[in-house]
């Protein structure tokens, strides 16, 4: 062997050591969850829900809330729901927010609430249209599967403002479910 490569031997074994500490001492690890101020949440939630006045409910709920702190994020929703056996559907719009109370790994809980105006609308002669005030309020568990990519469940209790009776042209006064969410985070 000639007497370069012997110099050359201990410095090919050096250098994947030194390349794995620099490495080790600049890498910073990145949060394992979308909640942080500036971020954009894009999502929403699917339930069955029942009620008093209309017994079994589908609701589509997407919304989109910016993150106006680490875990306060304010925004809008938009609701269509298809009350079964109605012939009735009805749709809200309004403001939502949001606020996570816990994270830890992957993991998030969270406590939002929405106020929306909601329009219904049935068949028949004549066409019927009324309107009615809407809360939600929902307490929920996200799991991250990437930083900007969250599902997980929601209990759910939704408030009509509105007097139901025995009409089902309104919606029911309380409805409870459990609800699907799925988020997007830029």
């Amino acid at each position: 062997m000639k007497p370069y490569s012997y110099a050359l031997f201990p410095t090919l074994l050096f250098l994947p050591a030194a390349s794995f500490a620099s490495t080790e001492l600049t890498t910073s690890v990145a949060p394992l969850t979308g909640i942080e101020q500036g971020k954009i949440k894009a999502g929403g939630g699917f339930d069955l829900s029942y009620g008093e006045n209309q017994k079994l409910t589908l609701n589509i709920s997407p919304t989109a809330e910016y993150f106006v702190t680490d875990r306060l994020s304010l925004g809008g929703t938009f609701s269509l729901a298809i009350p079964f056996g109605t012939g009735l559907s009805y749709y809200s719009i309004g403001p939502s927010a949001t606020f996570y109370f816990w994270k830890q790994e992957r993991l998030a809980a969270s406590f939002s609430e929405s106020v929306a105006y909601a329009r219904l609308s049935g068949v028949g002669y004549p066409p019927v249209s009324t309107g009615a005030l809407i809360s939600t309020t929902k307490l929920g568990v996200e799991y991250f599967f990437t930083p900007s990519v969250s599902f997980g469940p929601a209990f759910q209790w939704r408030h009509a403002f509105t007097d139901v009776g025995d009409s089902l042209l309104v919606p029911s006064q309380n409805t409870y479910s459990v609800v699907g969410q799925f988020s997007l985070y830029f």
